[in-house]
């Protein structure tokens, strides 16, 4: 434990910068079509691999599917069964591909949504 800590004390800076310098670069590209903050825009750029960087609310779930075989995004109020959380999901993606998550407080992700992505392309 006393290790752990003493690891984290020094790695700790540079993941907060990485997380603060993506976050930033987010904003700077904010309406040029290469963010996103609509979660079924999210689940089928992260499908395709476009997803950069995903900032993930934690603590919330958004309910619903993916189709891959209709590239179709399905969203319910409340859960059905057979749902999945399409934050997840989209985190999962966004990692099996290439991207970076973080995992944060619903209030430190951009725009204020439930999650916010950043686009290779």
């Amino acid at each position: 434990e006393e290790l752990h800590g003493q690891a984290w004390a020094r790695v700790e800076p540079v993941f907060k910068k990485a997380r603060e310098e993506s976050a930033a670069r987010y904003r700077q590209l904010a309406g040029t079509g290469r963010t996103t903050s609509d979660v079924k825009e999210a689940v089928l750029a992260a499908h395709h691999g476009r997803i950069d960087v995903l900032f993930v609310a934690v603590g919330v779930q958004i309910w619903g599917g993916f189709d891959p075989e209709k590239d179709k995004v399905y969203m319910h109020e409340p859960p059905e069964p057979g749902d999945e959380d399409l934050l997840d999901l989209t985190a999962i993606q966004t990692l099996i591909n290439g991207g970076t998550v973080y995992a944060i407080l619903p209030e430190e992700v951009p725009d204020h949504a439930l999650l916010a992505a950043l686009m290779r392309y």
